[in-house]
C-alpha cells in the first residue's frame, strides 16, 4: 500500500514562510550590522535594543522608552549607522506620548558600538503623515558599557510647559538635561502604568 504524503496546509506554509523570513532577516542583521547583538555588553539573539531613562524637566521627572533596530540609511549625516524605532515620551504630567525614533552613529560601526558617539531623535507622526510633531526630542551622547549616557541638547524644556503638559508652540532650546538609557526586557509597560491607561 503506497504511503500517502502528509500535507501541511496553507496555515502551516504561511507559519513556515514568517519563520524563514524571520531568520533570513536575522542573518541578514548578523552580516550588515553585527553590532547590534553585542550592543550594552552581552550578546542578544534578536537584532534590536529597547532601554528605558529618566530624567527631570518642566513639571518633574520625564520617563522614556526606546525601541530601535539597525536600518540602512535614514541618519542625517552619511557616513553613518542608522537605527529606526519606536517608544514612549511618559510626562510627570501623567501623559504618556508614543513616539517614532531614528539616528544612530555619525560613522559606519561594524563590530563594536562601545565608547561610539549615537544620537536619537524622537517624534510623533499621525498616520500617513510625513510631518514631525511635538514632542520633538534630540538627544546626543555615547555607549558607555551596557548603558546610553546622552544628554537631551535643551529640547525637553522647549517641548514641554512648567506643569509638565505638551508646548503646542516650543520655542528656543534650554538648559540640556542628562539622561542615561539602561537595557530593559519590559520598555512598555511601567509608561502605561504611569499614564493610567
Amino acid at each position: 500500500m503506497p504511503r500517502q504524503r502528509t500535507r501541511i496546509g496553507c496555515l502551516g506554509q504561511l507559519l513556515a514562510l514568517v519563520l524563514l523570513v524571520g531568520v533570513g532577516f536575522i542573518a541578514l542583521m548578523a552580516v550588515t550590522n553585527p553590532w547590534i547583538f553585542t550592543v550594552g555588553g552581552h550578546y542578544r539573539a534578536l537584532p534590536f535594543w529597547e532601554g528605558v531613562g529618566e530624567m527631570e524637566g518642566p513639571g518633574g521627572t520625564y520617563r522614556i522608552f526606546v525601541f530601535f533596530r539597525p536600518e540602512s540609511g535614514g541618519f542625517r549625516q552619511l557616513p553613518s549607522t542608522s537605527v529606526r524605532g519606536s517608544g514612549w515620551v511618559c510626562a510627570p504630567s501623567g501623559h504618556a506620548y508614543p513616539v517614532l525614533l531614528g539616528g544612530g552613529a555619525r560613522e559606519v560601526v561594524w563590530r563594536s558600538m562601545d565608547d561610539k558617539p549615537f544620537g536619537l531623535y524622537i517624534y510623533q507622526r499621525h498616520a500617513g503623515s510625513s510631518v514631525h510633531l511635538p514632542p520633538k526630542l534630540d538627544f546626543a551622547g555615547r555607549w558607555v558599557g551596557p548603558n546610553l549616557v546622552m544628554q537631551d541638547t535643551g529640547t525637553t524644556a522647549s517641548a514641554f510647559l512648567v506643569d509638565g503638559s505638551l508646548n503646542p508652540k516650543p520655542g528656543a532650546p534650554g538648559p540640556a538635561r542628562a539622561i542615561t538609557f539602561v537595557e530593559t526586557r519590559w520598555w512598555f509597560g511601567p509608561c502605561h502604568a504611569q499614564s493610567g491607561s
